[in-house]
């Protein structure tokens, strides 16, 4: 069913950031902000790139706060391995309220190379179907020398497959189907 036609009713949500790094000089932090009047308790789970998870302590985000959440910090609290396992992947929140309470962005910053971008969260609520089966992305360049990477995930937890192309000058490459498990 359509996301607008549900009532905003109190249930189970979820919101995922597709990727983040801690790999070759990069650090990331995961900026929340609590829109509403009550606080919310909010489940983080970081998954590596092989699908392993670990759970943050559970946050409570007070009425109308905001947090910054450095991610080497938080998987070094858990014990998980910040230069290994744990290096890149993706992260899920999860918290019982209305639509959209929690908005929240993840950054990735580089200095050494002067890097730096950011990500969106991804609704991705049980029942709401906001995600779409086709997924579109631009990048472009300036120059030669220059290095570009796609990073494709699985967010969720059943296993899935992907069909990944580029265009570039007017031709399309294509790789194999990819397979993923889930996270």
């Amino acid at each position: 069913p359509p996301c607008c036609t549900q009532t905003d009713a109190p249930a189970p949500r979820e919101f995922d950031f597709p990727y983040y790094s801690l790999r070759d000089g990069f650090s990331s932090t995961l900026h929340l902000v609590n829109v509403t009047t009550t606080p919310i308790d909010l489940t983080i789970a970081i998954h590596s790139l092989s699908g392993q998870t670990v759970l943050a302590p559970i946050l409570t985000m007070p009425a109308l706060d905001e947090r910054s959440l450095d991610l080497a910090a938080l998987l070094t609290q858990v014990s998980a391995d910040v230069t290994g396992t744990f290096a890149e992947g993706s992260i899920s929140v999860y918290f019982t309220g209305l639509i959209m309470p929690i908005a929240g962005q993840l950054t990735m910053t580089n200095p050494a190379q002067r890097m730096s971008f950011e990500t969106e969260m991804v609704d991705n609520s049980p029942g709401l179907f906001l995600l779409p089966k086709q997924l579109n992305a631009l990048w472009w360049g300036l120059g030669g020398g220059l290095d570009a990477r796609i990073m494709v995930m699985n967010t969720s937890p059943a296993s899935a497959s992907a069909d990944v192309y580029l265009d570039f000058q007017g031709a399309r490459h294509t790789s194999t189907p990819l397979t993923f498990a889930g996270h």
